[in-house]
């Protein structure tokens, strides 16, 4: 009954552990709607036990500078991944830095920068780079790979281009910039866009509110380039994905 008298909107729910938060999105009766929640939850018999945090100290240092994975692949795949400590960071500095970290990859490792367009002449990669990043806790993992047959030649390019971060490019910033807010603003034609966004800053900033245009319109390119420089990229880890088969193959 519940879902049906929700169905019209947009309803998120999310299990963390055992705390749930559900948010729902649309044009919909506020008291309406909280009252159908409660009606569920009161009727749910939600058995609750104490339980102490158990807080780990996490070093700053990887526990394996290299790996190697055995997987069917056609070509061999390099990743690094950096283990970034961001205890001196705020909440809203973590904020404007998952920003900043995707402007980052962009002007450094994206088609249209500089070690991108050598790898692609050297033919050291034929494809685009591959770059994510998640916060855990107080840490940034920030990973940068690709596929390559030249893989030890990837590596030293990606960490010569981490070492000398001298290509910031106040123009590329400012496009970036003009980016995310038309992303922003198209965002909120559509519920589910809106919503993940707003439940990823309480989930993994702790901050219970929506990104808005004015927050990206504050961002300034002296910050960008402070913020950058100040991760520390000396923690990492080379993960190179192999082909079981081919090394068997070679071998005969």
């Amino acid at each position: 009954t519940f879902l049906r008298r929700v169905s019209s909107y947009c309803l998120h729910t999310r299990l963390m552990g055992a705390n749930q938060f559900i948010v729902v999105g649309g044009s919909f009766d506020k008291e309406s709607v909280l009252n159908a929640i409660r009606e569920v939850y009161d009727e749910l018999d939600i058995k609750k036990k104490d339980v102490k945090l158990i807080k780990i100290t996490e070093s700053d240092e990887v526990n394996k500078e290299t790996g190697v994975v055995k997987f069917p692949t056609g070509e061999e795949y390099l990743e690094v991944n950096f283990k970034i400590n961001l205890s001196k960071f705020s909440i809203k500095e973590r904020l404007k830095l998952d920003f900043y970290i995707h402007y980052f990859f962009q002007m450094f490792f994206g088609v249209t920068s500089s070690v991108y367009k050598k790898l692609v002449k050297e033919k050291i990669i034929t494809s685009s780079m591959n770059c994510g990043d998640f916060t855990l806790d107080d840490f940034l993992i920030v990973s940068i790979g690709a596929y390559s047959s030249k893989t030890s030649l990837l590596n030293k390019y990606i960490l010569d281009t981490i070492k000398d971060m001298d290509n910031f490019d106040e123009e590329l910033f400012e496009i970036y910039k003009k980016e995310s807010i038309l992303n922003m603003i198209l965002r909120n034609e559509n519920l589910y866009d809106t919503i993940i966004p707003f439940v990823n800053n309480i989930v993994i900033f702790n901050y219970p509110y929506p990104d808005k245009v004015s927050d990206i319109e504050e961002f300034s390119f002296k910050e960008f380039k402070t913020m950058i420089n100040s991760l520390d990229f000396s923690n990492y880890t080379v993960t190179i994905i192999k082909n079981q088969d081919k090394e068997k193959e070679s071998s005969i």
